[in-house]
């Protein structure tokens, strides 16, 4: 190789290595040069490279990041639902961001005691433990909390960071937990089924009704401003919507005048408004009580109120986690507990002689003689004399029974209704009563209705709890005048005078003529319309007597053995324990004598409960006796009445000739069995299945 060549040829060497060199400055990809092998010019070596360019170079330029130091934008702010004493829910807007996606978006949420304490982003940082809620969670709207201590008030701050770490606050807010209310239990409850009376006599009908009454509910923290009422048709109420509210936080009674239907089962319970919120009491057994409407003309006699007045009558303390009941192992118990056993539906009136407006000879069947002719099953009432006897014809003709006599359980349901307006049925024997009582039925209603006994009678013979032991006293015996107080129908029916128009004009003497004079009125009538037991029930107390289903071996120191009209357990029988000692006594008597003859009104001494008769001795121990010797005015005056001794009926309430000696403690005891009476008449009882 010349020199010349050889000169050139390192030239182009270096042109190429030049090109190479301005290619990788000015940041050409690999892509953009090929290289490619050739076999060599005779003047070139055997390894020479020749570049070929493929393309035409780009220069590019990756710039430098520009940092994110724009914070995210908070959402709606933070708001809180489902307050309880313990727990609440905290929910918030989702916020923005210029770069972070919102679902990318992240929360720290914290609690502390004041809000000094995590106003700051630095601050909010620093929590944790218990009071750390949630540490930079993503995309999370909500947040339930729970562990809270009651009426307490905590304070929540909320941070949102976007992916940059840059960070905004939520505004503080602060949410107090709700007090502890502690449900004290059902004091009374009162269902009344519709009242729907014969349209012969006048009376009003009205609807059925629900009283409800509840003791004061206790707070941890706060003042009861007033109460809420909830109501459903299942257990369980959820306290989202009150059916009534402002109910007075003093008397803690409700009166539900809804729209009811017989055999309608309604759950009530209550919450007490505390700063203008309801705070649904701690669950417990007794927080709702189950209302069964009754039918027509009967009321409800609820369980747990009839247990409790009864157990506190004996002085007991109530399990309220067991329907009520109290420790009892006396007369009237199971052996252990004094326990009605299930709510009771008892007629809200007397039976009454359901005679017919037509079809007898003249019309209507009332008479003061024993009937005529009449069509068949034509209903007639012999009014006014000593029999006030209720028959039914049989043959189309002149052929009539008595109700004692009745063939058939359809005779006596026909002759027999509640419904008020009628004359009372009386001339019936306990055990006739018995099967009158078998054949009424109630539509929607199973089981069968039966009398009732003599516990249960005192139960639903009760008296309002607002009323004073003299005011008792008063109402019971009938003395003032009957068209302006309304009281019992014990003293002849006082202040009433004898009306004999057949037109309906409150014909309240329906029972009665003139040559008789008034003794018993109509059952439901408005002239003994204050004669109510707590229940609602009219004139157990006066008008005629009534037949409970127990009877008794009875007499001066006689050990008591029971059975029952209804081949039911007694309520007597408690294993022969107790003494009975009546002797025509009234009151509980201190009888040391021991004789048989009535020796007049003596020392009022002890009772026994819940069956409500005396102890004649002062000595006789047993559980359930109760003696109010210091405070006589509670026996109210009431008799206790027999007249020898032997196997007997009992009757309670007394009747029109009773006065100041009859009322719910007043007992009978009749001979036994097949006894007949103008004054004893008919009540029945349909137990509700629990």
């Amino acid at each position: 190789m010349t020199r010349a060549e050889t000169i050139l040829w390192k030239g182009s060497k270096i042109s190429l290595l030049l090109l190479l060199l301005l290619l990788l400055i000015n940041g050409c990809t690999k892509s953009n040069v090929s290289t490619v092998k050739r076999a060599p010019t005779p003047e070139e070596p055997e390894d020479s490279i020749v570049a070929t360019p493929t393309s035409t170079p780009v220069a590019t330029f990756t710039p430098t990041p520009t940092p994110d130091t724009t914070n995210p934008v908070v959402g709606s702010g933070i708001t809180s639902s489902l307050i309880t004493s313990s727990s609440l829910r905290l929910d918030w807007g989702g916020g923005s961001d210029n770069l972070t996606e919102t679902s990318q978006l992240r929360y720290r949420l914290v609690a502390a005691s004041t809000s000094s304490a995590i106003d700051t982003i630095s601050e909010v940082d620093l929590i944790s433990g218990a009071n750390l809620l949630l540490d930079y969670q993503t995309n999370v709207l909500a947040s339930n909390i729970s562990s809270l201590d009651d009426a307490t008030t905590y304070y929540f701050a909320l941070v949102v960071k976007d992916m940059a770490g840059n960070q905004a606050l939520y505004p503080i807010v602060s949410v107090t937990t709700l007090a502890i209310a502690t449900f004290n239990g059902w004091t009374h409850l009162r269902a009344v089924g519709a009242k729907n009376p014969i349209a012969f006599t006048g009376l009003a009908t009205s609807p059925a009704t629900v009283m409800v009454q509840f003791a004061a509910v206790t707070l941890t923290a706060g003042t009861v401003e007033s109460y809420n009422i909830y109501r459903g048709t299942s257990p369980g109420q959820n306290f989202s919507s009150a059916y009534a509210t402002g109910i007075s936080a003093s008397a803690r009674t409700y009166i539900d005048n809804g729209a009811f239907s017989a055999g309608n089962i309604y759950y009530y319970s209550v919450a007490p408004v505390v700063g203008g919120v309801a705070i649904p009491p701690e669950d417990i057994t007794d927080q709702e009580i189950k209302v069964t409407i009754p039918p027509e003309n009967m009321v409800l006699v609820h369980r747990w109120i009839g247990n409790r007045e009864m157990c506190e009558l004996m002085g007991k303390a109530i399990d309220r986690s067991n329907n009520y009941r109290c420790i009892h192992t006396g007369t009237g118990s199971d052996g252990a507990f004094f326990d009605l056993g299930q709510s009771l539906l008892v007629d809200a009136y007397e039976l009454g002689c359901n005679f017919s407006e037509n079809g007898c000879s003249g019309g209507v069947c009332l008479g003061t003689t024993t009937p005529g002719t009449a069509t068949i099953n034509s209903v007639y009432y012999q009014r006014g004399s000593s029999s006030d006897t209720c028959y039914i014809n049989t043959n189309g003709a002149s052929s009539w029974l008595s109700i004692d006599d009745a063939a058939n359980a359809t005779q006596r349901a026909t002759m027999a209704s509640a419904r008020p307006g009628l004359p009372p049925i009386a001339m019936i024997s306990p055990v006739s009563a018995n099967l009158i009582c078998n054949a009424q039925s109630e539509v929607g209603f199973s089981g069968s209705k039966r009398l009732l006994h003599r516990r249960e009678w005192l139960v639903a013979a009760a008296w309002d709890s607002t009323l004073s032991d003299a005011t008792i006293t008063t109402i019971e015996s009938g003395t003032a005048s009957l068209p302006v107080n309304g009281h019992c129908n014990s003293n002849y029916a006082t202040g009433v005078s004898f009306d004999n128009r057949l037109t309906p004009t409150n014909l309240e003497t329906l029972p009665s003529t003139s040559s008789s004079g008034v003794k018993i009125l109509i059952t439901g009538g408005v002239l003994t319309r204050n004669c109510l037991s707590r229940y609602g029930a009219q004139d157990m107390v006066g008008n005629i007597a009534e037949w409970n289903s127990d009877q008794i071996n009875n007499g001066v120191g006689v050990t008591a053995s029971s059975n029952n009209v209804d081949n039911t357990n007694a309520d007597f029988n408690n294993g022969g324990a107790l003494v009975l000692q009546f002797d025509n006594d009234q009151a509980p008597v201190l009888d040391n004598s021991f004789d048989s003859t009535f020796s007049g009104i003596r020392t009022l001494k002890r009772m026994q409960l819940p069956i409500g008769t005396p102890v004649g001795s002062d000595t006789f121990a047993e559980d359930g006796i109760v003696d109010w010797t210091a405070a006589t005015a509670k026996y109210h005056g009431d008799k206790f009445w027999v007249n020898t001794s032997a196997l007997r009926d009992v009757v309670s309430g007394g009747y029109y000739i009773y006065g100041t000696t009859a009322g719910r403690f007043t007992m009978q005891i009749e001979a036994a069995y097949y006894n007949v009476a103008p004054y004893i008449g008919i009540r029945c009882v349909l137990p509700l299945a629990e």
